[in-house]
């Protein structure tokens, strides 16, 4: 696990795609976590509903804007509804956006996509692949990155926490491999 200089390696969340973007978590503009995360797949749900542009995800909330969540949406668009698939369309491609910068940094083989999002499938994964794919620097020339679920799911975190609270009480050769 990367941790970099100061233990604060690796917040790819906080990196800024948007200056002018919604404020994140932390209080700072457009970083990546405030356009694609679970609570911003929530924020993304209520303004749609607010907007009249969600009929079904308000419905799953009892008609309460402020009672829709990321997973108001995600219900709404694993029954189909429209609405909700759009909204997660767009969610997906807000995902993208960052993959693809890190993508194109990093230039990895395979990406995990790990949270409790991931159980969406799918409904999710497809168009996040698609926009990721048509957005790529040099697809034509490349083999495709895979993008797939990271097996823990929502456990992901919990588990790597655990892998570097283990990997703290060992001697420093040890968790470097040196």
């Amino acid at each position: 696990m990367f941790r970099g200089a100061h233990g604060f390696g690796a917040e790819i969340g906080h990196f800024q795609v948007d200056p002018n973007g919604p404020v994140c978590a932390c209080g700072e503009r457009g970083h990546w976590e405030a356009i694609a995360s679970g609570r911003a797949l929530g924020q993304l749900g209520r303004e749609r509903a607010a907007s009249g542009a969600a009929p079904s995800v308000l419905a799953r909330a009892n008609g309460d804007v402020d009672a829709v969540t990321g997973v108001t949406v995600g219900d709404a668009a694993q029954a189909g509804e429209a609405d909700a698939l759009a909204i997660l369309r767009e969610y997906a491609e807000n995902v993208a956006v960052g993959l693809v910068g890190l993508a194109n940094i990093l230039d990895p083989r395979v990406i995990l996509v790990s949270g409790g999002l991931v159980e969406l499938g799918p409904a999710l994964l497809d168009p996040l692949r698609e926009w990721f794919a048509g957005h790529i620097e040099g697809a034509r020339y490349r083999e495709p990155v895979e993008i797939i679920a990271a097996a823990l799911g929502e456990e992901a975190g919990v588990v790597g926490a655990a892998v570097l609270a283990r990997s703290l009480d060992a001697p420093v050769e040890e968790v470097s491999g040196g």
